[in-house]
C-alpha cells in the first residue's frame, strides 16, 4: 500500500477504489440505483397500464357496479403514491445516469443531491395531495 492522504477520511476515495460515505460505497451506490431503475421501470409499466385501463373503464358504459369499481381502482392512495413515487426516482436516477454517462465523475454527489431532491419532491407532492383532499 502507498502511503498518501487518501483514504484517511470518511467519503474519500481508498486505494481499493471504494467510495464511503456514511458507510455507504460508492459500489452499492452504483448497484442499487441499477437495480432500482430496473424494477422501477417494470413497475411503472404495470402500473401505468392499471392507470390507463381503469380510466378507460370509467368513460365505458356498463354496469353501473363496475364503473364504481373502476374508479375506486383508478383513485387508489397507494397505487397513487407509488406511481409518483417511482416516476420521481426513475427520473431522476434517469437524469443521474445521464450526467455520468457525459463524463460528470460525482457519482456520490449526483446520488445523494438526486435522492434528496427527489425525496422532497414526494414529500411536497404528500402536501399538496393531502390539501386536496382535505377541501
Amino acid at each position: 500500500m502507498e502511503d498518501s492522504p487518501r483514504g484517511t477520511y470518511p467519503g474519500s476515495v481508498e486505494n481499493t477504489g471504494s467510495i464511503t460515505l456514511l458507510g455507504v460505497s460508492g459500489r452499492f451506490i452504483a448497484v442499487f440505483v441499477w437495480i432500482f431503475h430496473r424494477i422501477s421501470g417494470v413497475l411503472l409499466i404495470f402500473l401505468l397500464a392499471f392507470q390507463f385501463t381503469t380510466g378507460f373503464l370509467q368513460t365505458a358504459s356498463g354496469p353501473a357496479e363496475s364503473l364504481k369499481t373502476a374508479a375506486f381502482l383508478h383513485r387508489h392512495v397507494p397505487v397513487l403514491f407509488l406511481l409518483v413515487f417511482l416516476t420521481i426516482f426513475h427520473g431522476l436516477y434517469g437524469v443521474r445516469t445521464i450526467l455520468l454517462d457525459l463524463g460528470l465523475r460525482q457519482e456520490r454527489l449526483l446520488f445523494w443531491g438526486f435522492t434528496a431532491l427527489g425525496t422532497a419532491g414526494f414529500a411536497a407532492f404528500l402536501v399538496f395531495y393531502s390539501m386536496q383532499i382535505a377541501r
